[in-house]
């Protein structure tokens, strides 16, 4: 369960960034 979260807590992070990178290409 610790992973999982901590998983899901990574992912938000890679998305969030993600995010972040096509908004600054754009």
């Amino acid at each position: 369960m610790y992973f999982s979260w901590n998983y899901n807590r990574i992912d938000s992070l890679i998305k969030a960034r993600f995010r972040y990178h096509l908004v600054h290409i754009a």
